[in-house]
Parts: structure tokens; sequence; C-alpha cells
């Protein structure tokens, strides 16, 4: 063992290759697969040159081998390395092209531009991945280019790419909200959701209530909470709002709460009497939970006071109440409430009033 890493040595200062090389050619397969283990073991990138032939070797194995070299070994003065590769029959030597193409000297990015409009989905990719990594001045045209990509999964990239910019260009963002794939425009919803000072572009607006009108999916649901905080300002989004609240859907009622916690809902037109009346139990539950406002209070007595509400909704509003500080009017409800036939409502009814001290 000393004496071969002895020989490595010498080899190396010398520049000379280590005789393994020279078996990656032997016509015995067993020899041929003893040597790339033995090259691998000393990891010399002076090896390299022996695994190029191997690229279009007819056995898969050494194919793979020969790549695993060059992303081991691949270095300054090897672009004709990166070029073979780029135009590879095998689109996973051509993968790799566009993993090595910045890293070549000079005609890097040229090599990029051509495996961006390769044949094979996966290359293109990978291309646009490597190229829209780059960041310079040029970066949003770039993304623009990649949003016109008949790929889908190249567009959800350029869009990632353009989440993390410091100023999104609203045009960009317009294109992928009318994208034609759902994948994308919930994406860029998404990304809508999470940058607030993209809402108040008027157009992106606008497309957000289409994408909200489209109703049934999970991203009208995300679109209809990105809007409704705007509900007191805009009779279009209020309009389209209260037409919403009987949906039931999990999805929709998350959405439309996370969307309104943050406004005084109750002074929306229109939106206290579709609580009271016809609205999901669902979103009624949740909206007034933990609300604390005093013009509330007429809301949730209505509630309570309605025999057609359901004892199970009437009841967590009541069981949400516990612990909080209770307006008399709601306290008179209760006790009423208290001598129910439902045991469920008449029991967290008298939980309530025990805690009052309104319960004897």
């Amino acid at each position: 063992m000393r004496n071969r890493s002895v020989l490595t040595a010498k080899l190396r200062r010398s520049n000379v290759k280590h005789p393994a090389v020279f078996r990656l050619q032997h016509k015995d397969e067993r020899q041929r697969r003893l040597a790339v283990r033995r090259l691998f073991e000393l990891d010399d990138p002076e090896s390299l040159s022996g695994f190029i032939p191997l690229l279009s070797d007819e056995d898969p194995w050494f194919r793979r081998k020969a790549m695993e070299a060059v992303g081991r070994w691949f270095g300054h003065g090897q672009g004709n390395v990166a070029r073979m590769l780029a135009e590879s029959p095998y689109p996973e030597q051509r993968v790799l092209a566009t993993n090595l193409a910045l890293r070549s000297e000079g005609g890097g990015m040229e090599m990029l531009l051509e495996l961006c409009e390769d044949s094979e989905p996966s290359v293109r990719l990978a291309a646009w991945k490597a190229r829209l990594g780059v960041d310079n001045s040029k970066i949003a045209a770039v993304i623009a280019l990649a949003l016109n990509d008949e790929e889908v999964e190249v567009r959800r990239i350029a869009l990632r790419r353009l989440s993390i910019m410091e100023v999104i260009d609203p045009d960009l963002l317009r294109a992928v909200l009318s994208d034609p794939s759902p994948r994308v425009v919930a994406a860029a919803v998404s990304l809508v959701e999470k940058r607030s000072e993209l809402r108040e572009d008027i157009e992106v607006e606008s497309q957000l209530i289409a994408i909200a009108k489209g109703g049934g999916s999970s991203v009208s649901a995300v679109a209809i909470g990105v809007l409704a905080d705007k509900s007191l300002d805009s009779p279009d989004i209020a309009a389209l709002v209260l037409g919403l609240v009987e949906d039931g859907s999990s999805e929709l009622v998350s959405s439309l709460v996370a969307g309104l916690r943050g406004i005084a809902w109750w002074h929306i037109e229109g939106f206290a009497d579709r609580l009271v009346t016809t609205a999901d139990d669902g979103l009624v539950a949740r909206l007034l939970r933990g609300e604390r406002s005093g013009e509330v209070v007429p809301i949730r007595n209505a509630i309570l006071s309605d025999p057609r509400k359901s004892s199970v909704l009437r009841a967590r509003i009541i069981e949400d109440l516990i612990g909080r500080q209770v307006d008399e009017t709601t306290i008179e409800i209760v006790k009423i409430l208290s001598e129910s036939d439902d045991e469920s409502l008449s029991a967290i009814s008298r939980s309530l009033l025990s805690e009052d001290g309104s319960f004897n």
C-alpha cells in the first residue's frame, strides 16, 4: 500500500498518468471497472482525460461513472468538455452541461441559451435553473423570457426567482396571474398574499377578483382571502365576500377569516345581516371567536337568541366567551339558554354563568 502511495505521488509531480487511466480502455470489462474504482480512490483530477471517451460508451454504467468523474474533477481550461456534454445525444449529459456551463471560460452563457431551447424538458428546466440563478441587472428580462416557456415547471421556477426580488415588476406579476396553468396562478396568488405592497396595483386587484370569482378551488379561496381586507373600501370586493359567506368549504372559511380579521368587518354593508341569517356556521363561529368589539355584541346576541340557529353553533359561541368579559345583554340570553332542552347547550351556558357568578 505504501509503495502505491509513493507511486501516485511521483506520477502527480511528473504529470504522468496513473497506469489505471490506460486500463479504462482495456478489452476486459473487469479490468476497466477495477480501473474506474481505483481512480476514484486516488481522486486525482489528472485522471479526467481518461474518462472523457467513456461518455459515449455503450455501457450505461461507464457513462454514469464518466459523468461522475466530470462532476468531480471539472475545472479551469476544460470548457471543451462542457461543450461535448451540451452536444451529447444523452439528455442526462446535457443536464450535466447546464451545471458546468457557467464554470466554463467564455461561451458558457451562450451554451446555456442553447440548452434553454433543448427539445428535452428536463434539459430545458435545468438550463433555466442555472440561467435564473445568475444574479445580475438583466435578471428581470431573463425571468420574462422564462415565463414565456411552454414548460410549466420552467415558468414556476421563474416565478420563484421573481418572488425573491426586492422590487417586483408589476407587468411580470400580471403575466403569472394570467398563466394558463392553475399551479402557476396558485403560486402567484400566494406571492401576492405574502407581499402586501403588490395588492396596490389596480390591474393586479382586478385579476385577483376574477380568480376569486372562479370559485370552487383552493386558488380562488386564497384570492378572496387576499382581497377581503379591502371590503370596506371596495363595493366590488364587498359584494364578492357577501356572495361567499354561505360557502362552508374549510379552505374558503379559513381564507375569509384570515382576510377579515384585521378590519372592522361588521361595518361591511350587509355583512352582519348575512352572519345572522344565512352564513355558514363555521365562518360565524370563527369570526366571533375572541372578537371584543362592543359593536359585535348585537350580532352575537341575535345569533344566540335565534332558535333556528343550531345548538352546536350557539354552544361554540358561548364556550368562546368563557374566561372573557361578557356583556350583560349576552348574559341574559345565556340564562335563558341554560334552561334549554339541549343538554350540551344548557351545560355550556351554566358553565359560563357559574364563572360569571350569575348562576345559582
